[in-house]
């Protein structure tokens, strides 16, 4: 039986787990960098937010997430990718589309950001995860709202205004729903609900005997540990997703080849595609293409990574985009089993039932 796709749960948006995946890859995000001169940099804000997520000034354990840009999601969403890192997407558009002081657009930033590791937090991205009817993803919505507020809360100077700024860039006039009539129908809530929830989280935050701010600081020491425990490298990837968001292609395949002298690192697949996507922007098409070989080699079942190396062939010498054609027709046959597949399953599903 199909395993079942991660959870992707968005600040508000609508996007598949395969959307996701296909769009929001580390290839297609070199397309937009981030202005290096930028008042409101969002790879800043997202290291501020881990940094203010630990329990204990003294806690040793970094929450590590992939962080990466897209345009796919029309503001922000969190799933796990296809090597169930714990990802998060967001689109550079909407941050710059935030009006205001510098001051109100970092702490909305903040806020969106806080809101899908809050996704991530509560295991709500995870496979296992039911996707649930539209109660209980309205739940979970509501969930990450308050953990919004319970972080935001932990800034100094922050304000209970500071942390509704998130909800507030969200434009009154197209947000759906737009009552509790409409809410029953939706994923979402209302943003006034949102506000609601976010205020709860800043309030518990501050009341050291409310018995939710005691179990969220459990929480985050737990989720700490097991994060670094099982998933320590993507702090490594988060730097080289930075240095490529800002136009480092140089540094990010320098320390990409770092990296890859190092015998005990072991997703040397995904650091050779790192390296492949640096070389493109680059304009090496040769070391592109071996990097990106090298990747496939070491993720034979990856179809994103063979998909990447036919794509790069077919940029090639005559004889490589031979290789490209067969590759794409190879492709091409995967992608219809698994649709064959796909339908075999739902209708076993549906005699199950």
């Amino acid at each position: 039986m199909k395993k079942q796709d991660p959870m992707v749960c968005s600040f508000n948006c609508s996007n598949t787990y395969e959307e996701l995946q296909k769009r929001c890859s580390a290839t297609l995000q070199t397309k937009i960098t981030i202005d290096p001169l930028a008042s409101v940099n969002p790879f800043t804000e997202f290291d501020n937010m881990i940094a203010t997520l630990k329990a204990d000034p003294a806690n040793p354990y970094p929450l590590s997430y992939t962080f990466r840009q897209c345009e796919a999601t029309c503001n922000a969403a969190s799933t796990l990718d296809r090597s169930s890192r714990e990802v998060i997407y967001y689109n550079q558009a909407f941050l710059d589309g935030i009006k205001g002081p510098d001051t109100k657009v970092r702490w909305a930033v903040r806020c969106i950001i806080a809101h899908e590791i809050g996704h991530h937090f509560m295991g709500h991205t995870l496979p296992s995860t039911p996707a649930g009817d539209s109660n209980t993803r309205r739940k979970r919505e509501r969930r990450a709202d308050f953990f919004t507020g319970f972080v935001i809360s932990r800034f100094p100077g922050a304000t209970e205004q500071d942390a509704i700024e998130g909800i507030l860039s969200l434009d009154p006039q197209s947000y759906r729903p737009r009552d509790a009539a409409e809410e029953k129908f939706s994923i979402y809530p209302t943003l006034q609900n949102r506000i609601a929830a976010v205020k709860e989280g800043f309030k518990a935050a501050n009341n050291p005997k409310d018995p939710l701010r005691i179990d969220m600081f459990k929480k985050i020491d737990s989720v700490a540990r097991i994060q670094m425990a099982r998933n320590g490298r993507s702090s490594i990837y988060h730097v080289i997703d930075f240095k490529m968001s800002m136009g480092d292609f140089t540094g990010a395949k320098q320390l990409t080849e770092e990296l890859l002298l190092k015998p005990d690192f072991s997703d040397k697949g995904q650091l050779w595609e790192y390296k492949s996507i640096a070389d493109q922007q680059l304009g090496n098409l040769a070391e592109a293409i071996e990097s990106q070989r090298k990747a496939t080699e070491l993720n034979k079942n990856n179809m994103d990574k063979l998909e990447r190396l036919q794509l790069l062939l077919d940029n090639g010498s005559p004889a490589q985009k031979l290789e490209s054609s067969e590759i794409k027709k190879r492709l091409e046959s995967r992608q219809i089993q698994q649709k064959i597949d796909t339908k075999k399953l739902k209708q076993k599903t549906g005699r199950i039932q």
